[in-house]
């Protein structure tokens, strides 16, 4: 008995730890991963290199509105080809798929130049997946989706 009540006091405190990490409450944590993306559009502005390195997984996959897949390492790599001129995020949600891995969605606008290319996107649909390894939240996958025009002559 002792044995199942030790293990049991384990894993509730093993819970509230994780709980700790992950900001709290789940307002604490949507709050918290908000804030990173948004600081990933400030570094994405920036050209900020040494950011993405620790702010992405190593294993981070990003699909991008254009239909280009890129991982990390090209992601970065990528950055001096992008002039960033502006962006704004809308109202994030968060879904918590498990303990540790959460995903986040807003709205999203963005222009800018890429390779000399004037790029401009409306209203996409944004999502980022972030896990926590090591104690540290990390984006491990990445999403934009271009919404269908809408047909308002009906």
């Amino acid at each position: 008995m002792r044995f199942f009540l030790a293990a049991l006091f384990l894993c509730i405190s093993m819970s509230f730890d994780l709980f700790a990490q992950q900001g709290g409450s789940e307002k604490e944590l949507l709050s918290l991963l908000t804030k990173m993306e948004k600081d990933s559009w400030v570094a994405m502005k920036d050209k900020n290199q040494e950011f993405f390195k620790t702010y992405m997984a190593d294993d981070a996959r990003c699909f991008m509105a254009d239909g280009s897949e890129v991982l990390k390492n090209d992601f970065i790599k990528n950055l001096k080809d992008w002039d960033l001129e502006s962006y704004s995020m809308g109202k994030t949600s968060l879904l918590q798929i498990q303990p540790g891995v959460c995903f986040i969605f807003y709205k999203l606008d963005y222009s800018g130049n890429h390779k000399g290319k004037k790029i401009k996107f409306i209203d996409l649909q944004s999502s980022s997946l972030y896990v926590l390894r090591d104690g540290k939240w990390m984006e491990i996958f990445y999403q934009e989706t271009v919404m269908p025009a809408v047909n308002k002559s009906k």
